[in-house]
């Protein structure tokens, strides 16, 4: 029996539209020199195109 990879579903989360939403990394610490905008943009979680997805998750859900 496979198991699900835990650091695939810590990272990631599938929307009811089937759409897959991940956050951004790089929010943690050094923030100072960088702009609202950018820090601003970082703090929204993203979606992952299906294209996208299988060159991320491939191998990455069954270990």
């Amino acid at each position: 029996m496979n198991k699900t990879s835990k650091t695939v579903t810590k990272r990631f989360k599938i929307k009811k539209s089937g759409k897959i939403k991940y956050w951004h990394s790089n929010w943690n610490h050094y923030k100072i020199g960088k702009s609202s905008s950018w820090k601003r943009k970082i703090r929204k979680g993203a979606h992952i195109d299906k294209k996208g997805l299988q060159d991320i998750l491939e191998g990455s859900l069954i270990r």
